[in-house]
């Protein structure tokens, strides 16, 4: 004989979606970036693509579908963020894995210092001067010829204006420090001896046959 029907219950689970994150490495701001973010994938229909899940990534770059992070970072620091892939599958699909964290840190660029204007002044030290160069914003330190300024102002990325020490005559290497480093000009500024200054004459008169001892005042009159 024939039996009666039966119902039999099919049910059909969603893949499961594995994905790892790699370890990517750092970056700099200013210089372009390109770092793929996937150690591995499996589970569900490939290809894959990866999507930000929560977040922000670091201000110049964007999150390729292939999982490739790249652009070029505008800002310093440390960026953790989360992200996830999602397979191809139809139907009920697609499906995405669990969210990985990762975390990648965009370094401040390293200073260059290219021109001090002016490039000479007294040993005396008190000459005003303006640097220029690139990277200086955030500057925490500069120096001429390995002594710190008496003073100093950030301008802008481009510019400082500082106050130079008293040095010994000859040249000096004019430097800027961040948190990204320092950069350094070699012979950026030239130290020179100030003219000597004459300002009073005691006795101020005597005979015309001469031999009148006279005492001279006024200044920079070491090595006359």
């Amino acid at each position: 004989g024939t039996s009666a029907p039966a119902t039999v219950t099919i049910t059909v689970s969603a893949p499961t979606i594995t994905f790892t994150a790699a370890t990517p490495t750092g970056g700099t701001v200013g210089v372009a970036y390109s770092q793929s973010l996937v150690s591995s994938t499996s589970g569900g229909t490939t290809p894959y693509t990866y999507l930000l899940a929560s977040g922000s990534l670091p201000a110049g770059l964007v999150l390729q579908s292939n999982g490739t992070l790249s652009g070029t970072p505008t800002a310093a620091g440390s960026f953790t963020f989360s992200i996830k892939a999602r397979d191809s599958s139809t139907g009920t699909g697609p499906f995405d894995s669990a969210s990985a964290s990762v975390t990648v840190t965009i370094a401040a660029p390293v200073p260059t210092v290219t021109a001090a204007s002016p490039n000479s002044g007294s040993t005396a030290g008190g000459t005003s001067v303006t640097i220029t160069g690139t990277g200086f914003t955030g500057a925490t330190a500069v120096s001429i010829g390995g002594t710190a300024a008496t003073s100093f102002t950030v301008n802008s990325d481009t510019s400082i204006a500082a106050v130079t020490p008293a040095h010994a005559a000859g040249a000096a290497a004019v430097a800027v420090t961040t948190p990204g480093g320092t950069g350094s000009l070699t012979n950026g500024f030239t130290y020179v001896t100030p003219a000597p200054t004459v300002t009073g004459v005691l006795p101020n008169s005597g005979s015309t046959a001469g031999g009148t001892s006279v005492t001279i005042t006024g200044t920079g009159f070491t090595g006359a």
